[in-house]
């Protein structure tokens, strides 16, 4: 099944119409290419196949507003998994990943660097790790107003070589209807309620 499709299945079962109120500027992001995954929580991912090293997937967590202080900034959060295969620990190298975003005129931005991460940088052979990252993609004043993004990531293999390419994102509308709310969620019509729907971007229905 297509991992999109899964992932409204998925959700369209386990979310009750109280969860619907999510935060109304939030903004939510598929892959657009290489979609050939989920993550660990059900996200559609892009997935990228090491030779025999190992396989990364890279998915979008959300864009949102945050505040520190008295100011209000638009923080990206990216999650990715990293599995390794190999006879050799791996790493990734945050330093050199960067994040071009889009507006919603085309207009390119960064790159931006990531601003904090959580989890450990480097997995062992056989065993993998789940690392999340935030970035604050420069003054933009609401997350709607990314269309895309690109994150160029790049990981070293200990005993030698390194592993570098982009993983490219597109906004995710969601129709609520009268609801008027856009969102990674399943919707409720009806006055005995109906779950289903698709994902939809540049003209795709998922």
């Amino acid at each position: 099944m297509n991992p999109i499709r899964q992932w409204r299945a998925k959700v369209g079962m386990l979310l009750p119409l109280a969860i619907l109120p999510a935060c109304a500027s939030d903004a939510y992001f598929l892959p657009r290419e290489n979609a050939k995954s989920l993550s660990p929580t059900g996200i559609p991912a892009a997935e990228f196949r090491l030779d025999a090293v190992g396989e990364l997937r890279v998915w979008a967590d959300k864009a949102s507003l945050q505040t520190e202080g008295d100011l209000e900034k638009v923080v990206l959060e990216v999650g990715l998994e990293l599995e390794n295969n190999s006879g050799d620990p791996l790493e990734l190298v945050l330093e050199e990943f960067e994040l071009f975003t889009r507006g919603a005129g085309g207009e390119r931005a960064g790159p931006f660097a990531v601003s904090r991460h959580e989890g450990d940088l480097s997995v062992d052979p056989g065993r993998s790790i789940e690392v999340h990252l935030w970035f604050q993609p420069g003054a933009i004043e609401s997350p709607r107003d990314i269309s895309a993004f690109d994150l160029r990531w790049q990981l070293r293999r200990v005993g030698g070589g390194e592993f570098s390419e982009s993983a490219k994102f597109i906004r995710a509308y969601r129709d609520y209807g009268s609801y008027g709310y856009y969102g990674p969620y399943p919707y409720y019509s009806g006055p005995w309620g109906y779950w289903g729907g698709g994902f939809y971007y540049r003209g795709f229905y998922y």
